[in-house]
């Protein structure tokens, strides 16, 4: 779960954006139907706090959810070899 389309055309496949950091309960309830939920969104602090609520949100469906931090860019902005070992290192 990211923050927007430049994003998940980078990470591609199996990635949703909530368009924003700002997420609505709408988009809480879907997000809660997948089995692993991970949350990557911008290492700014305001976006981590989204983050970590959006975890609370959501964490209490089945499945897994978890906050992915320490990249050193946007998830938009990651080589093609980052997104490759992102990905194996999720099981994607």
């Amino acid at each position: 779960i990211v923050e927007g389309p430049t994003d998940v055309w980078r990470l591609g496949y199996g990635a949703v954006a909530t368009l924003g950091t700002s997420w609505t309960s709408e988009q809480a309830i879907r997000i809660r139907t997948y089995k692993h939920r991970f949350i990557l969104f911008d290492n700014e602090s305001p976006a981590q706090r989204q983050a970590q609520r959006l975890a609370a949100a959501v964490s209490a469906a089945p499945g897994t959810t978890e906050i992915l931090t320490g990249l050193k860019t946007d998830p938009g902005n990651l080589s093609s070899l980052e997104v490759d070992e992102l990905r194996k290192e999720l099981g994607l």
